[in-house]
């Protein structure tokens, strides 16, 4: 033991930054790898999704379409929505469906985070989803 102190007091300020720094890699590193958590399971096609929240059709779809962005985001409590600066874009297609696009932020299983826009199609009231997938925002 007396021979770590005697070469950490002969080792130099710079040495002693990057010991300190690579330590805190370390334990950073193994912090995320414990916390990961496992990706969400997608539902199947055949199963029916939780009813949607009530209100009007398009409003039902817009919550439909959020609590499936956050049932796939790996960290629920980080999804952050950009209503105010890109709000949602809802259209209501011939066949009476809802076409919703959100754009969001969310981290990932190590915190980095990303713009992804969220693509939503539901029936007519809102009640069950037709479609979901996710892309890159600019």
């Amino acid at each position: 033991m007396n021979k770590f102190l005697l070469a950490w007091k002969v080792s130099t300020p710079l040495l002693r930054v990057t010991a300190a720094v690579v330590l805190l890699l370390v334990v950073l590193v193994v912090r995320a790898l414990l916390t990961e958590q496992e990706p969400p399971q997608q539902a199947a096609p055949s199963q029916s999704p939780a009813p949607a929240r009530a209100g009007s059709g398009r409003d039902a779809a817009l919550n439909l379409c959020r609590d499936q962005i956050e049932q796939a985001a790996s960290n629920r409590r980080s999804v952050e929505y950009h209503s105010f600066s890109a709000p949602p874009a809802i259209k209501q297609l011939p066949s009476g469906e809802w076409e919703l696009f959100v754009k969001f932020t969310a981290a990932n299983a190590y915190g980095a985070k990303q713009t992804l826009i969220a693509r939503c199609t539901t029936t007519t009231d809102g009640a069950r989803s037709t479609g979901f997938d996710t892309q890159e925002s600019r």
